[in-house]
């Protein structure tokens, strides 16, 4: 088959065995795999496992144990990437979601969806129904972030939130919490972001035209960098809560973070969020993620891609392979 391989400072295009499957494991044929802005900078990571890139993947099922006979060859699915281990005191006890032992098909120890085949446990497939096209499910786990991280914030209807970002990360953020927190504004410099924030009707401003009167209950962060934790900083209200959209906080982010303790703000780390979230809202239509689609890419397109600039990539549905036959999936 061929992957996409991610090392320290490359990616490339390389000819690999089919992966093998585990017992409990199925065998898997991306069709589509989104790429968001997080996504350029994988390659440059200096620490830990790479391998192939890809975490918000749908497919269709290669192979499958007999015994699983929901998971037909052909049926639909989108993966959830979170792989917990199962036997900590966190699974056991029923918080795998913050095992410290879990990997992440993309991300963290487990091969992601820019591969022609990949192996992913049964547990953690999602089946389709046919309202859900391939290209909207795609979404799925980005969705399922931005509604994860509105619950962990547990804000009222009249607290005041802000998120601070571009591109589709920041737009699903805004576009999700509005639906519960109609004083959620966005914040942001992209023109583009601008245009569908209109397009959705959302509260928005440029960065540089917002006040900083410490008001604000709750600010998000869908990118991290010096410029925006700064601009947080001046917003948040006394004990309110900074949220980042990350899966952990680094080094250089520390010396920020440190001006926030005069306020005694909270930190949440969103990480990532449940894809059922994200179903659950395309199955109501309540948002049609297809606006954020900058571009449509090959497998090999996908190499220069994840090298590139992260607004380049922001919003790329790489497909893979050609159209299968659909197997009917559950409504």
């Amino acid at each position: 088959m061929r992957a996409i391989v991610a090392d320290p400072g490359a990616a490339s295009l390389a000819v690999r065995q089919d992966p093998p499957t585990g017992a409990d494991e199925v065998l898997l044929r991306p069709r589509r795999v989104l790429l968001l802005a997080a996504d350029h900078a994988l390659p440059s990571r200096r620490r830990g496992f790479l391998g192939v890139p890809g975490s918000c993947v749908v497919g269709v099922v290669e192979r499958a144990a007999d015994r699983l006979a929901d998971l037909a060859r052909g049926t639909r699915v989108v993966i959830d990437p979170v792989v917990p281990c199962g036997r900590c005191g966190h699974c056991r006890s029923g918080l795998a979601a913050v095992c410290p032992d879990r990997t992440i098909a993309g991300l963290r120890g487990r091969d992601g969806g820019l591969a022609e085949l990949m192996a992913i446990p049964a547990a953690n497939l999602h089946l389709l129904p046919d309202s859900i096209d391939d290209d909207r499910a795609a979404f799925a786990l980005p969705l399922g972030t931005a509604a994860t991280l509105e619950r962990r914030l547990g804000l009222r209807e009249e607290d005041l939130v802000t998120v601070l970002g571009d591109g589709a990360a920041a737009l699903l953020a805004t576009a999700v919490m509005r639906t519960r927190l109609p004083r959620t504004r966005l914040l942001s410099d992209d023109p583009a972001t601008a245009r569908i924030a209109a397009q959705w009707s959302l509260r928005h401003r440029p960065l540089d035209e917002a006040g900083r009167r410490h008001d604000q209950d709750a600010v998000v962060l869908a990118e991290v960098s010096p410029r925006l934790l700064d601009a947080a900083s001046g917003m948040l209200r006394p004990r309110g809560q900074l949220a980042l959209m990350a899966d952990g906080v680094e080094p250089w982010h520390a010396g920020v973070l440190a001006s926030l303790r005069r306020l005694e703000a909270t930190v949440v780390l969103a990480g990532l969020g449940r894809v059922a979230d994200g179903l659950a809202i395309l199955r109501r239509r309540a948002i049609d993620p297809l606006a954020l689609l900058r571009r449509r890419a090959s497998l090999e397109d996908a190499v220069g891609l994840l090298l590139g600039a992260a607004p380049e990539l922001d919003g790329t549905l790489v497909q893979i392979g050609h159209e299968p036959r659909i197997a009917a999936a559950r409504p």
